[in-house]
């Protein structure tokens, strides 16, 4: 799968699960990461994603994600944001060797 398809996907799975605040927390989560690493990708209330050339590759990040955020945050939605970044991390790494 695409990062794009990834993105997408999981954006509409969180937002069945997460009602409106959940599914605006984690596009907010989701495009402050993005932004972070200049890989530019998204996504905003529409569910429209913008996708354009990733400046840097999209690896070794599971660990940032809880210095994104505030260490607060229960265990079950810390877990979903690793989640998140793993699944990006895959479509990623599938891109890239379907481009290799």
């Amino acid at each position: 799968m695409s990062v794009y398809g990834c993105a997408k996907e999981i954006f509409t799975n969180n937002e069945k699960s997460g009602g409106r605040n959940g599914s605006w927390r984690v596009m907010k989560m989701f495009n402050t990461f993005m932004e972070w690493h200049n890989y530019k990708i998204h996504l905003d209330k529409w569910h429209r994603v913008e996708v354009g050339n990733s400046a840097k590759k999209i690896e070794g990040l599971k660990l940032e994600i809880n210095d994104i955020h505030d260490l607060s945050l229960s265990d079950h939605r810390r877990q979903r944001e690793c989640d998140l970044i793993s699944q990006l991390k895959e479509a990623h790494k599938q891109e890239e060797s379907y481009w290799s």
